[in-house]
């Protein structure tokens, strides 16, 4: 067998990418070593190797192969080794599905914890991901490694596919434990001799040059805190305008994110809206329950604005997306189910792959909340024939305490908005409309809220924070990061509004709005009194009251009643989402139904 031409881009910081080093070294194959920067936007000729910009992405012998997971079986089943046996035979068949299992187990159990501990705000979180990490392992990995004459999988005496699959994991768990670092708990290492199989495979692993050849601990804690520190830079929330009670729900504490406040499997869930407006009218608004900070899906909309000739292709896909209410979703997803497996995951007929763990109702990426800023590669890669369902969640905007960011790329004005924390929403009269487009971007869809019996819907309106023409975008995250901080400064310094209301008065009204701050400092014995003939001076008697000043005080009297107001939408909140699973698992049984309904829907993946 001839030598095949291989080359590998990668970043020696990502823990997926690691994946294929490791694979490759174990082979002996030789190969090619692009490094890709991942805190800069791709350049359009690495789009073009791979569409998502990830890596590894592998070129051998000229075919492109994408997904670190599939990377390494590929290179194990091109080059037969003691790596991973033939799938032939029914003892070679079973290896391989524990095998897989095993290393779904470590990903899905494991993994989530490890992630928690290099964000955690706190000690306390970072041990407390230690025990829960350590309890993981316990209860679904120690049961699985077999005592044998070799330290690895199996009791295998050579590295096997599974720790090429988890080596990189392991690797941050024996190293950045160390205190020096900061990011995972210095009581790791004891917590670990409680699982002593799992401890001699770890060190075996950590210890192979085949694992650790690229390894550089001090490098990737470094790479680490960087993207942690500018996590909490751009997650604060400029809560504006806001009754003090609802602000300190959502700023007082570390983002829940951080540490493991909940269900430490969704350690980015920070809820956003991500929107696009063509042709006078929100095409899409699509709720996300993941990563929505700057760092996160702001990043990636950045990311693919700045591809050249992309913002033309989103709008020529614009044209294939259909507005669809619940009902026709229900009909969807009656079509979408996991019917095939493949690669010890289930496979539904669209092509989505996904672990045995998750629901049983394959969602499209267009309805999906968990697709994100991805649905602008989905948009933009739409063929003629496609069908690109939406579902319009813009009530999700008007939510004050959960709607943390918005991103609205407006392809008729041609800008890219940023919108974080709330504000409250201006005073217009009835039949006043306002153009829907920078800090009024949502103030019609707010205000149309008020009419629905939803405690604290249109009282508040997502808040701008920065809008660039798509013409001069900001070059990278850093850039983005650094001007919406420049705009913002001293913004949350206000706890009854975000500019000074007195800059907006004339000379007198200000004299005015003195007066009745003086007032409210404690002035009581100048107050008039029962039986009191005193009169105010004649200045005071003839003082119009800025209409400012009214509204302030109005404002003041409703804070206590907003606040119970955050409590009760909290629990419809959680009613809203349980009576969604409900649906979705009634949907799931109803197999015998009849159905017509046949969309095309082509996942890009």
């Amino acid at each position: 067998m001839s030598t095949p031409k291989i080359t590998l881009y990668t970043s020696h910081l990502c823990p997926w990418a690691h994946r294929a080093h490791i694979a490759l070294k174990e082979l002996g194959l030789p190969f090619e070593e692009v490094l890709i920067d991942l805190s800069v936007p791709r350049e359009p000729w690495y789009l073009e190797i791979n569409p998502r910009g990830q890596v590894p992405a592998l070129v051998y012998d000229g075919n492109i192969i994408t997904e670190s997971a599939i990377v390494a079986r590929f290179l194990a089943d091109a080059h037969p080794s003691h790596l991973l046996p033939p799938s032939t035979g029914i003892e070679n068949a079973l290896y391989r599905a524990r095998l897989d299992w095993f290393v779904d187990a470590f990903i899905s159990k494991v993994n989530p914890h490890l992630f928690g501990s290099a964000r955690a705000a706190t000690e306390e979180d970072r041990d407390k991901s230690a025990e829960l990490l350590v309890a993981a392992v316990a209860k679904d990995i120690e049961p699985r490694l077999v005592e044998g004459k070799g330290p690895f999988y199996g009791g295998s005496e050579t590295l096997t596919f599974a720790e090429v699959l988890t080596g990189s994991f392991l690797l941050r768990i024996n190293g950045l434990s160390n205190p020096e670092h900061g990011l995972l708990s210095a009581k790791l290492p004891a917590l670990l001799d409680s699982v002593p199989k799992f401890k001699r495979w770890l060190e075996a692993t950590v210890q192979h040059a085949s694992v650790n050849y690229i390894w550089d601990a001090a490098k990737v804690a470094g790479h680490t805190r960087k993207r942690n520190a500018m996590i909490f830079n751009s997650v604060r929330l400029f809560q504006v305008g806001l009754p003090k009670e609802q602000s300190n729900v959502t700023t007082n504490d570390p983002p829940a994110f951080f540490g493991h406040h909940g269900n430490t499997d969704n350690i980015m869930g920070t809820r956003n809206l991500i929107c696009i407006w063509y042709e006078g009218r929100f095409m899409v608004a699509q709720y996300c329950q993941w990563d929505g900070y700057l760092e996160g899906q702001g990043a990636t909309i950045l990311q693919f604005l700045l591809v050249p000739g992309n913002i033309e292709r989103l709008k020529k896909g614009v044209g294939h997306i259909t507005p669809v209410n619940d009902e026709t979703v229900q009909e969807i997803l009656s079509k979408h189910r996991f019917s095939t497996f493949k690669n010890n995951k289930k496979v539904c007929e669209c092509g989505a792959a996904v672990p045995f763990s998750v629901q049983e109702t394959c969602f499209p990426p267009t309805l999906n909340r968990d697709t994100g800023a991805k649905i602008f590669d989905i948009i933009a890669a739409a063929r003629l024939d496609d069908y690109i369902p939406i579902r319009l969640q813009l009530d999700f905007a008007t939510d004050g305490l959960f709607c943390e960011y918005c991103y609205c790329v407006d392809l008729d004005a041609e800008v890219f908005e940023v919108f974080g924390g709330a504000t409250r929403i201006p005073n217009t009269k009835d039949d006043e409309k306002v153009e829907p487009i920078g800090k009024n971007r949502f103030v019609e869809v707010c205000k149309a809220e008020k009419e629905k019996d939803v405690p604290l819907l249109g009282k508040s309106m997502p808040l701008l924070l920065k809008s660039w023409p798509l013409a001069q975008l900001p070059k990278d995250l850093d850039d983005m990061l650094s001007q919406v901080a420049a705009d913002n400064v001293g913004e949350s310094e206000y706890e009854d509004g975000g500019n000074n209301r007195e800059d907006d008065l004339d000379k007198d009204e200000k004299g005015t709005l003195n007066d009745e701050d003086d007032k409210k400092a404690g002035d009581k014995d100048k107050t008039v009194t029962d039986g009191d003939d005193k009169q105010p001076d004649d200045a005071n008697k003839n003082a119009v009251v800025p209409d400012e000043v009214k509204e302030e005080a109005e404002y003041e009297k409703n804070i206590e009643r907003i606040a119970e107001d955050l409590l009760i939408e909290s629990a419809q909140q959680e009613i809203r989402m349980e009576k969604e699973r409900a649906a979705m698992q009634a949907t799931a049984n109803a197999g015998n139904k009849e159905r017509t309904f046949t969309p095309s829907i082509r996942e890009t993946k």
